[in-house]
């Protein structure tokens, strides 16, 4: 085990390791950019109730805690979102049908400015998951360690009839992943479950002693989260490079 024992040292920022890929993403309400190139990189607004609430409740476990226990690295706060649909990366790209593979190999590597040029995402861009309107608010619903590796805020809808929409996104998202599992050989994961990774294990050894903690987490997270949700209106392509760089492009 891996332990900080200075009494000195509070913890480490994380440096994240080049990942490339595209994804689609709920547009965060109010959402501020950076924009570079022709290129919005994602950068939360900081006034966003339910995200500074996550942000909030993650204090309140004490990440340098969960740093010199759990080698827990968390995400900039920046970098929250809500993925609706994962597409192509590194961990896939070999999966991919031969005659598509080599042009997605060149997206990845010309990544980010290629998310401009690549002809293939015109169809995934004309899809009904980021050509119709998604108004649906969440709430929190509870803390979860997935797999092993990644502590992540659960969400679900915040009333029946934002229970009725998700219901119709799961659909249309299942419709488009046939369509892109016919094209390209990649299928997403079956099971469609909206959330925001608040960070990442680099030890999974010591994930998995964590999970012993998650339910105490949720008893000192929810009481920031009780009041508050989020409410999404859109989904668009986006890019990135590792798992705290998103963009997409910049809106004409």
């Amino acid at each position: 085990m891996i332990e900080i024992t200075n009494s000195k040292v509070a913890g480490f920022s994380p440096r994240w390791a080049a990942f490339r890929g595209f994804t689609l993403l709920f547009d965060n309400p109010g959402e501020s950019f950076a924009v570079k190139d022709g290129l919005q990189f994602v950068d939360c607004d900081k006034t966003s109730p339910f995200y500074g609430g996550l942000a909030t409740g993650l204090q309140e476990i004490e990440p340098d805690t969960l740093v010199k226990r759990y080698l827990f690295c968390p995400l900039p706060y920046a970098s929250y979102h809500v993925t609706a649909f994962d597409g192509i990366n590194e961990s896939n790209i070999t999966a991919v049908s031969q005659n598509h593979r080599s042009d997605w190999e060149n997206f990845l590597h010309d990544l980010p400015l290629s998310i401009q040029e690549q002809p293939l995402l015109d169809a995934i861009k004309a899809s009904d998951l980021i050509t119709a309107s998604w108004p649906i608010p969440f709430q929190f619903a509870q803390l979860e360690l997935w797999g092993a590796s990644s502590l992540v805020a659960t969400l679900k809808p915040q009333d029946h009839h934002a229970n009725s929409l998700l219901q119709r996104l799961t659909l249309a998202r299942e419709r488009f992943a046939q369509q892109f599992e016919t094209e390209f050989h990649v299928r997403p994961g079956e099971h469609f479950a909206p959330h925001v990774t608040l960070g990442y294990f680099a030890n999974r050894t010591l994930a998995q002693q964590a999970e012993a903690e998650v339910d105490d987490w949720n008893g000192r997270f929810a009481p920031f989260m009780q009041d508050l949700s989020i409410e999404f209106q859109t989904i668009s392509l986006y890019g990135f490079l590792d798992m705290a760089t998103f963009f997409r492009e910049a809106n004409d």
